[in-house]
């Protein structure tokens, strides 16, 4: 399991003064990006030609977080039995209290940018992600 830490800003308030509901995705793919940077799976992604496009998503929500908290981010992505194409993500959203406050589902697959058609990753992409902490291939 991935984890990033970030605090909240008047950005993301909405004007029931917590966190908005759009925001939380935001939250959540900007601490997915950000792993893939630090792990370089973005540039991986580039020199491939493919990137993982989301075919679902399902939001849940179960705390508020208000401006000027420090939130936590969990990432886990799951390779689908028998088909390396398709993915499942689970985004959790921690407050300050480490209370679970959102969780996203997501479903998708690998996506070549060239040919717009779904593909399984190259063993080079599987083996990246084996060295993760945030991708269960």
């Amino acid at each position: 399991m991935g984890k990033k830490k970030y605090k909240i800003t008047k950005d993301l308030i909405d004007p029931n003064n917590h966190v908005g509901e759009d925001k939380y995705y935001n939250i959540g793919l900007k601490a997915l990006w950000q792993m893939n940077k630090d792990s370089g799976m973005d540039k991986i992604f580039l020199e491939e030609n493919i990137a993982p496009v989301t075919f679902n998503s399902e939001i849940k929500f179960f705390k508020e977080i208000f401006k000027n908290e420090y939130i936590e981010v969990s990432i886990d992505i799951y390779s689908v039995p028998n088909d390396l194409k398709k993915w499942e993500r689970i985004i959790k959203i921690y407050n300050h209290k480490n209370e679970l406050s959102a969780q996203i589902n997501s479903k998708g697959a690998f996506f070549n940018l060239e040919t717009r058609k779904i593909q399984k990753p190259s063993k080079k992409i599987i083996d990246m992600f084996k060295e993760t902490d945030y991708a269960n291939y």
